[in-house]
């Protein structure tokens, strides 16, 4: 009996090692999962924060005689401070007219902001976008050109 019992658990020797190379993959991939998708979702906080920073800016800034756009535009840039600001791009719809910058560049209104269509009630939309990846361990998960979106519309005061 006692030979017999010695037997078993000699043949079982190697079952923990293989259940650990079966396990460990699914478990990686999970770990891995969750961070690259808290990475994701803290860049889109960071978006949706800064934007509404710039869009406040850019409703509060009426009549002044520099270019609008181009500081909220730096508002949005430096409030974004863990994103890199080269892959930013912004789009300003200022008295109907959309004005949008190129990935890493800040907008400019042209002089809208001393303009009479920037008037007092008048509403200013500030969205940007900015990639993101969604591959984990050479498995991409949803759509493979992943950009984060955030847009906040602001009545000017």
């Amino acid at each position: 009996m006692h030979n017999r019992a010695l037997q078993r658990a000699a043949n079982e020797r190697g079952a923990a090692l293989i259940e650990f190379a079966v396990v460990v993959p699914v478990l990686l991939l999970l770990v891995f999962g969750m961070m690259r998708f808290g990475i994701a979702y803290n860049n889109q906080i960071i978006l949706t924060d800064s934007v509404r920073d710039g869009a406040r800016m850019l409703s509060v800034s009426r009549g002044d005689n520099t270019d609008i756009c181009n500081k909220a535009g730096l508002k949005v840039r430096n409030a974004a401070v863990t994103l890199d600001p080269t892959k930013i791009t912004m789009t300003m719809l200022v008295a109907g007219s959309s004005n949008t910058a190129a990935a890493g560049a800040l907008p400019s209104c042209n002089g809208a902001g001393t303009s009479a269509a920037f008037s007092s009630g008048s509403d200013v939309t500030m969205t940007a976008t900015y990639p993101c990846s969604l591959q984990v361990m050479g498995i991409t998960f949803g759509p493979s050109t992943c950009r984060l979106t955030s847009s906040t519309t602001a009545r000017v005061e």
